[in-house]
């Protein structure tokens, strides 16, 4: 399996601010990796540096076999990268709108072609396609926020804090998705701070404060004594 997007030394920030320190991550092809982290972890920066939106203060980020910390957000989304942030959508646009701005850069037929295919995924939002995203529940909005980044047809999706606002009802339903999507050979990085993701997991890798200290295998995060009764309560 050949790596989908790795960092070396990757330090980033907000102006001389610094959050994360010599990052060193990687993340296979058709991979699921969670990013595990509490609040204020350093997970938003890290995605946002990926793909562009803060430039990094130092390192290497090597995407499909390119160096790309120097490229912009545009070129990198329409390289292959989608990003799904914690609001995920714009409130004041509808449904329909949202999607298609997911899908700026292709073409009309090509946009039209992913239009259909996001309404049968999600036919919630195929019923509601006029309504404002800003009047969607949490967990609708959470949805569309996914089909928005799908609609580039993305090799590698982004995902920060999924979960975040959900009911248990709507975090079931959120990881059922994702794990449709690892059927389809979609490189998924998701920055969490629930361990239930953990189940979509190929790997697991953790962030804190600003600095990786643990990536491997599920089962070896279990059994870090540490990291055991940080993230799961268990002594």
């Amino acid at each position: 399996m050949s790596q989908a997007l790795f960092t070396r030394g990757l330090s980033s920030g907000y102006g001389p601010l610094q959050i994360l320190w010599d990052i060193d991550f990687m993340a296979q092809r058709a991979e699921t990796l969670v990013l595990l982290g509490s609040n204020g972890a350093g997970k938003t920066t890290f995605l946002k540096t990926l793909v562009g939106l803060i430039r990094p203060m130092r390192g290497e980020i090597t995407c499909l076999d390119q160096r790309i910390e120097a490229w912009s957000t545009d070129r990198r989304i329409r390289s292959g990268m989608a990003y799904m942030s914690e609001l995920g959508v714009v409130p004041s646009l509808s449904i329909a709108e949202n999607l298609t701005l997911g899908s700026y850069f292709q073409t009309t037929a090509a946009r039209k072609a992913q239009l259909h295919e996001m309404y049968d995924r999600f036919p919630d939002l195929a019923a509601r396609k006029r309504t404002l995203a800003g009047s969607l529940s949490g967990g609708q909005r959470k949805m569309l926020g996914i089909a928005k980044a799908l609609m580039s047809k993305p090799s590698i999706l982004l995902l920060d804090e999924p979960s975040a606002g959900l009911s248990p009802l709507y975090v079931n339903q959120m990881i059922d998705l994702l794990r449709s999507l690892k059927q389809e050979a979609v490189t998924m990085i998701i920055a969490e701070q629930n361990t239930k993701f953990l189940e979509l997991a190929d790997r697991v890798s953790v962030l804190e404060s600003g600095r990786i200290s643990f990536q491997g295998a599920v089962d070896d995060l279990t059994q870090n004594d540490t990291l055991r009764q940080a993230y799961f309560g268990i002594h």
